[in-house]
């Protein structure tokens, strides 16, 4: 036993003999343990809402801006007291026509008119704002 003080270890040890076995007896309480599962979503709002009401202190959220892919780990937990990471949200965005028409035009020299022609063609899903 003073071996495994002296390790200084966080995690929590029992001795027990070899023939016998753990039982988890979260199955007989009336609450889980903790929240566990995957909210899986092709909606941004919804993606944001579920995260919203679920944030905990050390949550964190993973971007892949190239696949338009997002994920959150609700229980990710801080430096000091880790979380089990069981708990997680994750977006998946799909590329719509005006997306698909924009990035079809990226980098591309435009003639005015052919410019003029986009924006009309696709002035339903374009808006201006300015970022002040």
């Amino acid at each position: 036993m003073k071996a495994i003080e002296a390790k200084n270890t966080l995690s929590q040890l029992i001795l027990v003999p070899d023939n016998c076995s753990l039982k988890d007896l979260e199955q007989y309480q009336e609450h889980r343990n903790n929240l566990r599962g995957e909210f899986n979503t092709i909606s941004i709002t919804e993606f944001a809402k579920y995260a919203k009401d679920h944030q905990l202190e050390g949550s964190k959220t993973f971007i892949d801006a190239d696949s338009m892919k997002a994920k959150t780990i609700f229980d990710v937990g801080t430096n000091d007291k880790a979380g089990h990471q069981l708990h997680k949200a994750s977006v998946s965005l799909k590329r719509t026509a005006p997306f698909k028409a924009l990035l079809n035009i990226d980098g591309e020299r435009m003639e005015q008119r052919d410019m003029a022609e986009f924006l009309e063609d696709w002035k339903d899903s374009i808006s201006a704002f300015d970022s002040n």
